[in-house]
C-alpha cells in the first residue's frame, strides 16, 4: 500500500506518494484511492529534496520513480524527464523527440504526468514562447519557470 504525505508550500500543496520505496505520484491535488496517510523516511527524503530545489540548491533529483502511462506515455515522459534544469523544450521538438506528429497527445500526456516537478513538464512550452497552459494553474508554471532562470514574457 501507498504511503502518502502532503507538504505546504506558500503557492501550493504538494500531495506525494510512494510504494516500496519508489515515488509513484507528486501532485497538486489530493491523491485517491487507498492509501497510508504517513510520512515515511524515503517521503521525507523528497520533501528535503523538493525544498532544496525550491531554495534553488538542487537542480537535479536524485530520487527513484517509476510510472506507467502506456507505451506513447512513457515515451512522452522519458523525454520529458532528460530536459535541464533552467531549459525548455516546445510540444513541437518533444514529438519530434519521439517521432511523433501528436501535439495534442503530448498535451494530455503533460497533464497526466504522476511525477510533476520531478518530471518537469513545466519545462515545455509553445514553440511561439508562450508558457500558459499548465493543467494546475499558469501562476504555477511561471514560478516555477522563474525560479529555475526562465524568463517568462508572455
Amino acid at each position: 500500500m501507498k504511503n502518502v504525505c502532503t507538504i505546504f508550500y506558500p503557492l501550493f500543496n504538494l500531495w506525494i506518494a510512494e510504494e516500496n520505496n519508489y515515488l509513484v505520484n507528486l501532485s497538486y491535488s489530493k491523491i485517491e484511492g487507498e492509501y497510508n496517510y504517513f510520512k515515511s523516511s524515503f517521503l521525507s527524503l523528497v520533501e528535503k529534496q523538493l525544498d532544496s530545489y525550491f531554495k534553488r540548491e538542487l537542480k537535479e533529483f536524485s530520487i527513484p520513480f517509476k510510472y506507467d502511462l502506456g507505451d506513447f506515455g512513457n515515451r512522452v515522459l522519458d523525454q520529458m524527464k532528460m530536459i535541464p534544469y533552467g531549459k525548455t523544450l516546445s510540444y513541437k521538438d518533444l514529438a519530434t523527440k519521439i517521432d511523433s506528429s501528436a501535439y495534442r497527445a503530448l498535451g494530455s500526456v503533460c497533464n497526466k504526468n504522476p511525477i510533476a516537478i520531478i518530471i518537469p513538464c513545466h519545462r515545455i512550452i509553445k514553440s511561439n514562447g508562450d508558457y500558459k497552459g499548465y493543467a494546475v494553474s499558469n501562476e504555477i508554471k511561471k514560478y516555477l519557470l522563474e525560479l529555475e532562470g526562465v524568463i517568462c514574457e508572455r
